[in-house]
């Protein structure tokens, strides 16, 4: 490998006052040369890049001394990381725009008026209340059917010292029964929260686009 020091563009410029068929061929023949900096800074050309210095940035010539490519130095494995996480940021903000922009297009498509919304909102919460409603009655009567088996147990326990198994099986059931529908409550609680919010949020939102509809088709004065 010929590695030398930059007294390339004074080769480069000896090279003007050769014969043009001379000149013709180096340039046919001659490999294209390649510039890189070291460690200190100091400048190095030669047909090819030592290992050591193979990351780093650097130019390749033709024979005219142009610059025919760049190649930029190899990133570090941080630098590849936070760019990988910054593209991966940026397709996660363009996913939520374009999902916004088709969600706002529905709701002008499927309601006409805030009315229309209102209505829809209010048939939504009378379904999930009317859940809410069964599970709170399941909760109750599971509660009275497991007080009266304790109460069994209770008696059986004093009268004759134990209590039938069967009894203990009967209160295990009816306590993971309770269980299940405390946590069926639960989730009817919060499916009521999420209706009402949801359907604030899309009112608000509704408000917003029909005003910068009207806006958009009001004439400049």
């Amino acid at each position: 490998m010929k590695i030398f020091k930059c007294v390339f563009a004074c080769l480069l410029g000896s090279a003007v006052m050769l014969p043009v068929s001379t000149v013709h061929a180096q340039t046919k023949n001659t490999a294209k040369i390649v510039c890189w900096n070291d460690n200190a800074g100091v400048r190095y050309c030669g047909d090819r890049v030592p290992p050591e210095f193979a990351k780093k940035e650097r130019n390749i010539y033709d024979a005219q001394g142009r610059v025919v490519q760049v190649k930029e130095r190899e990133k570090t494995e941080e630098e590849l990381v936070q760019e990988a996480e910054q593209k991966r940021l940026v397709k996660v903000e363009q996913e939520k725009v374009e999902e916004q922009a088709r969600y706002d297009r529905y709701l002008i498509q499927a309601y006409q008026t805030v009315a229309d919304l209102e209505r829809t909102r209010d048939e939504r919460l009378r379904a999930v209340r009317g859940r809410l409603l069964l599970a709170e009655k399941s909760v109750d009567e599971i509660e009275v059917a497991l007080n009266g088996l304790r109460d069994r147990r209770s008696e059986t326990q004093r009268e004759f010292g134990t209590t039938p198994q069967r009894l203990l099986q009967q209160i295990e059931e009816f306590e993971n029964n309770l269980i299940d529908a405390l946590r069926a409550r639960q989730r009817s609680h919060e499916s009521v929260k999420a209706v009402e919010e949801e359907f604030a949020r899309d009112i608000d939102r509704y408000k917003q686009l029909k005003a910068a509809s009207n806006q958009q088709r009001r004439p400049a004065s």
